[in-house]
């Protein structure tokens, strides 16, 4: 769901775009083929993020879904083996940012942006869950978790600046 929110913008919005930025896109030397990369990274993060905070919470509610008989990670494979794949996830979408970043940005207020405030958090969602015993401390996990969406739906501001100020848009 949370991923095919940045989709919609090219679904919906493509066309217009096209109509008003296009001549611009094209003398700066872009395409809108970056904007799709763009969004693809959005929604990647989308997807990655909710998907972490979604399996924390399944092991939040470990016990209820436990004796409900749900099939949950937590419940099916076990909560230690859950937490390392969150520790997991939390880590490869921090290897997938600093991909993005070296191939794609590589704009120093955009490397301190994501090392800040969405690297480092993740990395301690991936330490942090290891730890992690009580449901209180999965829930201020997921309300980590949160922060770090929240931060990544923020650097679209920031990259509207970035494209601003090097374009001229």
């Amino acid at each position: 769901g949370a991923a095919m929110i940045p989709f919609q913008v090219a679904y919906f919005e493509l066309s217009a775009l096209s109509i008003k930025y296009g001549e611009i896109f094209a003398l700066a030397g872009m395409s809108f083929e970056a904007l799709f990369y763009w969004l693809s990274a959005f929604a990647l993060f989308a997807f990655l993020t909710n998907l972490l905070r979604e399996i924390v919470k399944d092991i939040e509610d470990f016990e209820g879904d436990s004796s409900y008989g749900c099939n949950t990670l937590p419940v099916v494979l076990g909560i230690n083996s859950t937490k390392a794949i969150v520790s997991a996830v939390a880590l490869a979408t921090i290897g997938l940012l600093a991909y993005f970043f070296f191939t794609f940005l590589n704009d120093s207020l955009s490397g301190y942006y994501l090392g800040i405030f969405i690297s480092l958090p993740l990395l301690a969602v991936s330490i942090l869950v290891l730890f992690a015993k009580k449901v209180s401390h999965f829930n201020k996990l997921s309300w980590l978790i949160k922060i770090i969406m929240l931060f990544g739906i923020l650097y679209a501001w920031l990259a509207r600046y970035i494209m601003t100020y090097n374009f001229n848009l």
